[in-house]
């Protein structure tokens, strides 16, 4: 029976599903499914849950290293006893991978993400930041981390910031299979491929998500359709992602550097290097520009 080696954990918008793919082109890596987040279930370590848990890397080879990717596992408060479940089933020598990005950038993203699929309906994210505490919540890297620190060594924790990996992919890669004790440190997916890009991701109706969520797809159609069979026809049958609402203002950006400045220091504090982008004067500059281009472009 194999469980997983590894956990990365997200963070929501800054970057797992490229890590996915980018581990899943890996020979000797063996992953289930994207954001299944079984681990959320508290009865997963009940004798049935751990069967249905087990069963998503029975097709694992004896050589790979299985991992369970969900950005859903670093998302507190709604993610409570998470930590402890992942220990309970692995044990307390399995890898976490964190990936993180401008915490500014990742609550913009999440806006737009929450936005498209209805779960927020509030366009004006000058009002939904100080109305929403999830999505300062999940930009809490710190607090998000907190219950791994506590029952697993720090060693065994990777804080990866994202940035620095899509400025160099090839690197970046290597630097995590190493991490993960890879033997090779080399994918087979392209680097030059952006993977959910919210400019060109497509998402369900209603009604298609009550079907791709249904037990009768998921047990039954599911199974029998390859991996690229399922990407051709999500392209087919979902719709495109509404456009981006408009940016922040400047006093919303010091709102969230004022809301998020301790728990930066925070993960500083645990040996991560935060870079210069992350300042509020350089978030503070690009956001700048970014309203500048929105205004210019507004038809007269």
């Amino acid at each position: 029976m194999k469980r997983p080696d590894f956990l990365v954990i997200g963070a929501m918008k800054a970057g797992s599903t490229t890590l996915y793919e980018d581990l899943y082109g890996h020979r000797d890596v063996y992953l289930p499914d994207k954001e299944l987040g079984f681990l959320l279930d508290e009865q997963i370590t009940s004798a049935a849950g751990q069967r249905r848990y087990d069963a998503l890397f029975q097709s694992a080879r004896p050589e790979q290293l299985v991992g369970d990717v969900s950005a859903d596992y670093a998302k507190l408060p709604e993610a409570e006893g998470m930590a402890e479940r992942a220990v309970e089933l692995l044990g307390d020598r399995f890898r976490v991978v964190y990936s993180v990005r401008n915490p500014i950038d990742r609550v913009v993203s999440q806006h737009h993400h929450e936005l498209s699929y209805r779960t927020i309906t509030d366009p004006d994210i000058d009002r939904v930041v100080r109305t929403e505490p999830k999505l300062i919540a999940f930009s809490s890297y710190a607090r998000q981390l907190e219950p791994y620190r506590r029952l697993i060594d720090d060693e065994q924790i990777k804080v990866l910031c994202f940035e620095r990996y899509m400025n160099d992919r090839r690197a970046g890669f290597a630097d995590l299979a190493s991490f993960l004790g890879l033997a090779e440190h080399v994918t087979s997916t392209d680097p030059h491929r952006a993977f959910n890009a919210a400019e060109s991701n497509t998402l369900p109706t209603a009604s298609t998500r009550r079907l791709l969520q249904s037990p009768a797809y998921r047990k039954l159609v599911r199974p029998l359709l390859s991996r690229e069979v399922r990407t051709a026809l999500r392209r087919r049958i979902l719709r495109a992602v509404p456009p981006r609402p408009a940016p922040p203002s400047a006093a919303t950006i010091d709102y969230l550097f004022d809301s998020l400045g301790d728990d930066v220091a925070a993960l500083a504090g645990t040996g991560f290097v935060v870079p210069d982008s992350w300042s509020r004067e350089a978030t503070h500059a690009r956001y700048e520009a970014l309203r500048s281009q929105v205004a210019t472009s507004r038809p007269q």
